[in-house]
């Protein structure tokens, strides 16, 4: 994001007095602000799904796909988050980025909706 965001026309943004983004920022450079914002959505900060439930009641229809060159979500994380909810999911992973895995394989995401969604209806 460093370098493919406006940051210049978003300070201006978040500067403009007329915008109500000026009262939540509470002064803090635009750059700064997005990074915090940013950094409360790690999914390495929320506890694994279902983590209230007994193991053997836990779901077990969940898939996450990741994309392998993901300059957002390193694989690092993505193997990470994998064995924090092994319990709950299953991993696959798609050649490219991050935009990539949305943009280039759309069939892929339907095709796992479907799939979880007939396994929970079986269930």
């Amino acid at each position: 994001m460093n370098k493919v965001c406006g940051w210049d026309k978003l300070q201006d943004f978040a500067s403009d007095p007329e915008n109500d983004m000026i009262h939540v920022m509470d002064g803090s450079p635009v750059r700064d602000y997005v990074y915090s914002q940013l950094d409360r959505t790690d999914i390495r900060l929320f506890k694994a799904p279902f983590n209230y439930l007994p193991k053997e009641e836990r779901p077990k229809h969940n898939i996450f796909i990741a994309a392998i060159n993901d300059a957002y979500v390193p694989t690092s994380t993505v193997n990470m988050v994998a064995k924090q909810f092994k319990d709950t999911c299953s991993l696959r992973w798609v050649l490219g980025g991050h935009a990539t895995l949305v943009v280039l394989h759309k069939e892929l995401i339907r095709d796992s909706i479907r799939e979880v969604a007939s396994k929970i209806t079986r269930t």
